[in-house]
């Protein structure tokens, strides 16, 4: 899948804040803190009570409520990492959305929906890309407010260091630099001792990584959304001076992502998202000569 195919419902977008903004009345927003993944049918579902009393005392027919109730009954067997879900039910509009940080419960009809949630997700970043690196595993993932969905390298980047030392067309340039490298047809053994080995280590991983940029780019060429690198210090580091997607962030998860479980890999990408600037309209940075930004325009 690409960054592209991701499900609706992960991102609001401006289109979304006109639909809700001329919705007919009642409108019902239903906000569900969910401090417990295992609680979210519970919780929605007591939601739902509140909900049917509140709109039967305006005459609404209990069907009005029947997407909230499908929704309830679905979501337990999704992945849902969220920390609230908000619902937003007229009788022409059912929008709902996952939701990062601390919310109060709420379960209201009015005349307006109550979009503060709304506005408050869009203040923020909701989407980002991370790419877990490593010489052993490379992935690729989308990231939202509530899950990470893995896109698909195979056929466009190499997985691995050895499965590319393994396919790779011959680099007549990096054999000679590497000649004093044994080619059985890996590294795998190979001690870099002196100063010269690792100037050959360094030259293959950096043709390894820029092998890399260019599978992780294709799927995220026409996006916008940063990306966070996971990995080792000496892998990020040589990894920033090949990338070419114009979106990388200059913090990264720093440590082998290997050993890491998905979901922690994606709270701290999450991390270093809401830790970053935002990125300027036109997405232009000047950087010092140490690499960081001191000013946008």
């Amino acid at each position: 899948m690409t960054a592209q195919d991701i499900a609706a419902h992960d991102v609001v977008s401006f289109d979304d804040l006109k639909l809700l903004a001329g919705a007919k009345p009642p409108c019902l927003t239903m906000l569900v803190p969910l401090p417990n993944p295992l609680e979210i049918e519970t919780r929605l579902n007591n939601a739902l009570r509140d909900a049917r009393k509140v709109l039967a005392g305006r005459g609404v027919d209990d069907d009005f409520l029947e997407p909230i109730r499908s929704l309830a009954g679905a979501v337990e067997t999704e992945r849902n990492w969220a920390n609230a879900l908000i619902a937003l039910r007229s009788p022409d509009v059912f929008r709902y959305y996952w939701l990062r940080g601390q919310w109060k419960e709420t379960v209201s009809v009015a005349d307006r929906f109550q979009a503060r949630p709304v506005f408050a997700v869009m203040a923020r970043q909701q989407r980002f890309h991370l790419l877990a690196l490593s010489q052993k595993h490379v992935r690729l993932f989308h990231c939202t407010q509530h899950k990470a969905e893995e896109i698909r390298l195979r056929g466009l980047a190499p997985e691995n260091f050895q499965e590319w030392l393994n396919t790779r067309q011959p680099d007549h340039d990096l054999q000679n630099r590497l000649s004093g490298v044994p080619s059985a047809g890996s590294m795998k053994g190979v001690v870099f001792g002196t100063s010269t080995d690792r100037e050959r280590e360094d030259e293959s991983v950096r043709h390894f990584l820029k092998d890399v940029d260019k599978g992780v780019t294709h799927p995220l060429r026409d996006d916008t959304a940063p990306l966070v690198v996971a990995g080792v210090e000496y892998e990020v580091e040589m990894y920033r001076r090949v990338n070419t997607y114009p979106h990388l962030l200059e913090q990264a998860v720093h440590g082998s992502p290997d050993g890491l479980p998905e979901k922690e890999l994606y709270e701290r990408g999450w991390e270093v998202v809401l830790q970053s600037p935002p990125e300027p309209p036109c997405g232009k940075r000047w950087r010092n000569s140490k690499g960081r930004v001191t000013a946008t325009v």
